[in-house]
C-alpha cells in the first residue's frame, strides 16, 4: 500500500509531535505553514524558549548540527557512518551478521518485527536507529500514518531518504538526533521500534527512559538487541572494549533495566544471542 498525495497524513499532526531536545518540551515554530498537504524537503524549526534552529535539508530534520555532541559516539557507531559500510549494510552487514548470531534469516525475521508494531494501526511509528530506512521503509508502505526514521549517522540516513524516494514514500521524515535526548513531547508516539542499537548506545538506561517518556500509554515497543554470549569470552572482550559493541549480559538484566524504566515486558523471544522482545510503558 503506497499512500497517494491525497491521502497522506497531516503534516501537522507530525509537526505537533516535536519538542526542543534541550528545553524537553518547549514547541518548534516551523518555517512553513504546518496545514500545508505535504512536508516540505527544506525549511527549520525553531524553539520557542531557547531559540535554536533545526535545519530540514532534503528531507532530513537535524537535531544535532552545530550543537556540542554530549553523548559518547563509540567505534562501532563511527562505523557506521563509514561509506563503505553503508553502501553494503542492507545487502551483505546486516543479513550476515543477523545469521552468525542467530543461525536465522533476518528478511523472515524482520517481516516478523513489522507485523509485531502492527503500522496498519498506528498513527506515529518511530524507528529509532533506522540505519539507511530497512524497516522504516517498509512500515511507510503500510501505514496511513507518519513513520519518523531516526538515526545519529547522517550518511545513514541520506541512504535512507534514497531508498524512500525510490519507493516514492510521502509519508516518512528522517531524523537526525540522540537517542538520549530525543526531540518529541512526552505522549507523543504510537509506537516505537528499535532492532539491533539499544546494546550499542552509550547509556541504554538513558535511552530506555526517552524511549518511555515520548511513547503514549497505548502504545508499545518493539525492540531487538542483543545478550552476552557465554562462550567466546575472548571476542566479547575485543568487542566490548575495543570497538564497544555492547551485549546486556542477561535477559534478566535487560528486563530490570526495562522495568527501572518504566517499561513493562508483555512477550520476548531469543535464537541464540538475538533477543526480541514486545513492550509498553508501565
Amino acid at each position: 500500500m503506497h499512500l497517494t498525495s491525497n491521502k497522506l497524513p497531516s503534516v501537522e499532526a507530525l509537526t505537533s509531535l516535536f519538542g526542543c531536545p534541550h528545553c524537553k518540551g518547549a514547541s518548534l515554530h516551523w518555517s512553513f505553514p504546518v496545514s500545508v498537504r505535504s512536508l516540505p524537503d527544506d525549511g527549520s524549526a525553531t524553539c520557542s524558549g531557547c531559540k535554536r534552529s533545526y535545519s530540514l535539508q532534503n528531507g532530513i530534520l537535524d537535531f544535532l548540527a552545530g550543537t556540542q555532541q554530549l553523548e559518547v559516539i563509540t567505534p562501532f557507531q563511527r562505523l557506521m557512518q563509514f561509506p563503505p559500510v553503508i553502501a553494503i549494510y542492507e545487502k551483505y552487514w546486516r543479513p550476515l551478521g543477523f545469521f552468525v548470531a542467530s543461525s536465522s534469516s533476518f528478511r523472515q525475521f524482520s517481516t516478523h518485527l513489522i507485523k509485531r508494531v502492527d503500522p496498519q494501526k498506528r498513527r506515529t511509528i518511530l524507528d529509532l536507529a533506522c540505519g539507511p530506512g530497512v524497516f522504516a521503509c517498509p512500515m511507510a508502505a503500510q501505514t496511513s500514518g507518519w513513520v519518523i526514521g531516526f538515526d545519529l549517522s547522517l550518511p545513514m540516513l541520506q541512504q535512507a531518504r534514497k531508498k524512500a524516494d525510490l519507493n516514492k514514500l510521502r509519508n516518512i521524515l528522517f531524523v537526525r538526533g540522540s537517542a538520549l535526548s530525543l526531540p518529541f513531547r512526552n505522549d507523543a508516539l504510537d509506537a516505537v521500534l528499535c532492532t539491533g542499537a539499544l546494546h550499542l548506545f552509550d547509556r541504554p538506561e538513558a535511552g530506555l527512559a526517552e524511549i518511555a517518556r515520548t511513547l503514549s500509554r497505548e502504545g508499545h515497543l518493539v525492540c531487538q538487541t542483543t545478550l552476552k554470549p557465554r562462550h567466546w569470552a575472548g571476542l566479547v572482550s575485543f568487542l566490548e572494549r575495543v570497538i564497544r559493541f555492547g551485549f546486556f549480559a542477561s535477559i534478566e538484566d535487560l528486563n530490570e533495566k526495562l522495568r527501572l524504566a518504566g517499561i513493562q515486558v508483555e512477550r520476548q523471544w531469543s535464537r541464540r544471542i538475538i533477543h526480541a522482545f514486545q513492550a509498553r510503558r508501565l
